[in-house]
């Protein structure tokens, strides 16, 4: 079998696979690019209130940055400052969500390409679920500890930390979806007329 005969039955497989695997490795796409987005960006806090000359601050899971005459500057918060051990919680939980979401893409696409629509589907609905467990859980630990008055009381949380969140919560009707689908393979695209 050649190359070419590979990549045509792949992509002959990626048509004649159930209809839900294919929009849920789309809709999977989608929460892992909120995901990425707030995880990865500096706006988890945000604060627009004028201390000691700087006009604005704002603070992700790695990076501390404030603005000042104009000029913006950014650091990693474990030089800059003491780390509240929430923020440590919150990093160890969304980065363990990242293995599980990892084998659910494999499950997913060994489901389409290889056409083992029940286990794939059993394994990658576990792994969502795990998934949205740990990021769900983490969104708890850093709103809740954030907002505590003695800790953070001038920062307020920002759209890094919703995008996040909003991910552990699209997992929910990502896994009640990838259970639903049918394990048949769709039959109008694999028929010829």
């Amino acid at each position: 079998m050649t190359v070419k005969d590979k990549v045509k039955e792949s992509i002959l497989a990626w048509g004649c696979a159930p209809c839900g695997l294919t929009w849920s490795f789309g809709l999977q796409m989608v929460i892992i690019g909120f995901f990425l987005a707030g995880f990865c960006s500096d706006h988890w806090l945000e604060s627009s209130i004028v201390v000691s000359g700087y006009e604005s601050r704002n603070q992700g899971l790695w990076r501390f940055c404030y603005k000042s005459l104009g000029a913006t500057c950014c650091g990693y918060i474990n030089d800059l400052m003491y780390i509240e051990p929430f923020v440590n919680a919150t990093r160890a939980f969304l980065v363990m969500s990242l293995l599980p979401q990892g084998g659910c893409i494999l499950a997913v696409l060994t489901g389409i390409f290889k056409k083992s629509y029940s286990f794939s589907k059993f394994l990658a609905g576990m792994l969502s679920g795990i998934s949205a467990f740990c990021i769900i859980l983490a969104g708890i630990i850093y709103g809740g500890a954030s907002q505590d008055e003695d800790s953070t009381s001038l920062y307020s949380l920002s759209w890094s930390y919703a995008l996040c969140f909003v991910s552990g919560f699209l997992y929910i009707p990502f896994t009640c979806f990838i259970y639903c689908t049918d394990d048949s393979p769709d039959e109008s695209s694999s028929s010829t007329t």
